[in-house]
């Protein structure tokens, strides 16, 4: 992978997009965090000058309290006890922003991440971008907001101890510079070289993640117990973190050879400033008193650049990972929004496929080629056909997760680009092969189906009963307020079969127009499958409904059936015109049927 360096431009424009986020947030906790952190780590100079000036009321020859000397130990005491205050206040803040960065800042990121694009979620670069991001949300945006005052203060420190050795001699502020520029190039050289190193082991981080995530999964564990493959996922999560972690060690190595060569210069050269001060005490031409002031101040610049150091080292580390946050949040829809969207009637709609070919992005393949069909109100529609056929796709399309190659899609003779979504999907209720399992209570896994509702617990137990569900939800003692996850006291782990009934509940709950099912019986027995159908078949009597299922006692009381093989719409017709027609269907049904011979 090429490598990757942000110009100082860039760096500044991140750093500004991040503070501008951190001020949205709280703008007057974090103003005040800067304050009090440039004022917390600046009162030294104030600190020093006073115990200068009392060495040096003590050096004069005072034998006694006199007023100079109790007026400056006042002034000590105020000023040690703002210190003191400020550095709590300084920390109450530091708090404050990151337990309310925590909340808000993944708000932002889930919000984002649920109003993506489906199309988002099945591109490999979107699942290394997200891997990127999490690592970010999690710390590394956060702390990159707490370095921007550290950087502030070292800068104002840095103006200060500058007037104050300007005053004595203008040199040694080069003098004391020069180290600190040379650890400036370090740190922007390997800041960029740990972000490319990051950026271009992306896959083997992934591979990484998913070693380390699966061995917390109860599924992959029981398996891993009896297979014995527990080593083969560690030896996995151990090559790949390698091919990471065995660069960034070497590139560490060598930032911090730099940087102990730079911290020597810097040592000689706040010895040699010291030892010019002593002869001028010596010459009596700087007193002790000064001579204290001077010395304290060498190292008072030398904690401001340190600080400033630390900042941009972190800054030039962190900002390019704060980027891919960034550009996360400013993904834009890969499915345009209609300038003039048209408003769906929410009655039950008639759709058209109108010569539709798809391919996916990156791919030549045609998942869907020159697909046409008409389903009017209240028809009931299957599809049909081996793995791959596209019958997943056109439920996709139709749900515009992703926009035709080719042709077009009428939905009520309106084309579903001009169609406004959300009224649109406003008739949907939908089952899909991988459904939303949530840890809410039974109510609440029901009642999403239509948040308006989702307390009417009325409503939620008819779903219920229509999707018979009702009979085991009913044996819990808190019945529809039973938790769904065992990590709650008296929560309950539901069976793939319940779990199904519970989403086909849910789909029934939404009231649907349009109503799609994805392999609905799949974990269920034939006499359960029979029961939920036909409660399915009567409540939607005026609604479109798709299937898609293997199971050809699903499909074949369908008003009509559509038979797909590599995209192409192959046949279609009533159960009973297609095993006439002894094409594909029949073959399918009849190889099915051996089974219950």
């Amino acid at each position: 992978m090429e490598s990757t360096q942000l110009t100082l431009k860039q760096n500044f424009s991140i750093a500004i997009w991040l503070t501008r986020l951190a001020l949205s947030f709280n703008k007057i906790t974090y103003l005040l965090f800067i304050t009090t952190t440039i004022i917390q780590d600046n009162l030294s100079i104030a600190t020093t000058f006073l115990a200068a000036l009392l060495i040096q009321k003590l050096t004069d020859g005072a034998e006694s309290f006199n007023s100079d000397i109790i007026l400056i130990l006042i002034l000590v005491f105020i000023n040690g006890f703002f210190s003191s205050y400020i550095y709590d206040l300084t920390r109450y803040l530091h708090s404050r922003i990151t337990q309310n960065w925590e909340i808000k800042i993944w708000e932002i990121f889930l919000n984002k991440t649920a109003k993506l694009d489906f199309q988002y979620l099945e591109s490999p670069d979107y699942n290394i971008l997200i891997g990127k991001v999490k690592e970010v949300v999690d710390w590394r945006a956060l702390n990159v907001a707490l370095t921007v005052p550290e950087l502030l203060s070292g800068l104002v420190g840095i103006i200060l101890t500058a007037g104050i050795f300007f005053t004595l001699n203008p040199i040694f502020m080069v003098l004391i510079l020069i180290p600190e520029i040379f650890r400036f190039f370090v740190n922007k050289k390997y800041g960029y070289a740990l972000f490319n190193l990051w950026d271009s082991h992306g896959p083997a981080k992934i591979h990484a993640r998913y070693a380390q995530h699966s061995l917390e999964q109860d599924d992959v564990l029981r398996e891993a117990k009896i297979y014995s493959f527990t080593s083969t996922i560690l030896s996995r999560y151990t090559t790949e973190i390698r091919k990471f972690m065995d660069e960034s060690i070497r590139k560490l190595n060598e930032r911090y050879a730099l940087i102990g060569l730079s911290t020597f210069f810097d040592v000689t050269i706040s010895i040699s400033i010291q030892v010019w001060l002593i002869t001028q005490v010596f010459a009596k031409s700087v007193t002790i008193g000064s001579y204290i002031f001077y010395i304290t101040n060498i190292n008072t610049a030398s904690a401001a650049f340190n600080r400033i150091q630390v900042s941009i080292s972190y800054l030039f580390e962190q900002i390019p990972f704060v980027g891919e946050l960034k550009k996360y949040l400013a993904l834009k829809d890969l499915v345009p929004k209609p300038v003039n969207p048209v408003m769906v009637n929410q009655a039950t709609p008639k759709i058209e496929f109108r010569n539709v070919s798809f391919s996916y992005p990156a791919t030549d393949r045609k998942a869907v080629d020159n697909v046409s069909f008409i389903v009017n109100p209240g028809e009931k529609v299957a599809l049909v056909g081996e793995n791959g056929s596209g019958k997943t796709t056109i439920i996709k399309l139709l749900a515009r997760f992703y926009d035709v190659t080719d042709g077009e899609i009428l939905i009520n003779d309106v084309n579903i680009k001009d169609v406004d979504l959300a009224t649109y999907y406003k008739l949907w209720g939908v089952l899909f092969q991988s459904f939303a399992k949530l840890w809410f209570s039974i109510r609440e896994n029901i009642g999403v189906g239509n948040v308006e509702d989702i307390n009417n617990i009325e409503l939620i137990k008819e779903a219920a009963r229509k999707a018979d569900a009702k009979k085991f939800i009913e044996k819990y003692p808190k019945k529809y307020e039973t938790l769904l996850s065992k990590d709650f006291e008296g929560g309950v782990q539901l069976s793939g079969g319940q779990w199904q009934k519970l989403g086909i509940a849910r789909a029934m709950f939404a009231n649907p127009k349009l109503i799609v099912l994805d392999e609905p019986t799949s974990a269920l027995d034939s006499l359960a499958e029979t029961e939920v159908f036909e409660n399915i078949n009567e409540l939607s009597k005026d609604s479109t409904v798709f299937v898609i299922s293997h199971r050809f006692a699903t499909v074949r009381n369908a008003n009509r059936i559509l038979v797909l093989k590599e995209g192409k719409l192959l046949e279609q017709g009533t159960h009973e015109e297609l095993l006439k027609n002894e094409s594909l269907y029949a073959t399918m049904f009849n190889e099915q049927a051996k089974g219950y011979k």
